[in-house]
């Protein structure tokens, strides 16, 4: 899903401070949208693949391992 149309359809169906779910969340884009704007969101999808690529949006990152994690890349 394209950002713009998760961004609208998060700000159409919510306000800040409110939670939403997400069963087919895919990359993770409405999460994402959601955490922009101030929304709690939960997600989840079958796909482990999409999974990893949702939680490297969303989950919050320690610099010091991601410097570790680009040193160890081929």
């Amino acid at each position: 899903m394209k950002p713009p149309l998760a961004f609208n359809l998060v700000k159409t169906f919510a306000e800040k401070g409110d939670t939403i779910l997400d069963p087919f969340a895919g990359a993770g884009t409405i999460s994402f949208e959601a955490a922009l704007n101030g929304i709690k969101a939960y997600s989840f999808d079958i796909s482990p693949t999409v999974v990893v690529i949702s939680e490297g949006k969303i989950k919050k990152h320690v610099a010091k391992d991601c410097d570790n994690l680009i040193r160890r890349l081929p």
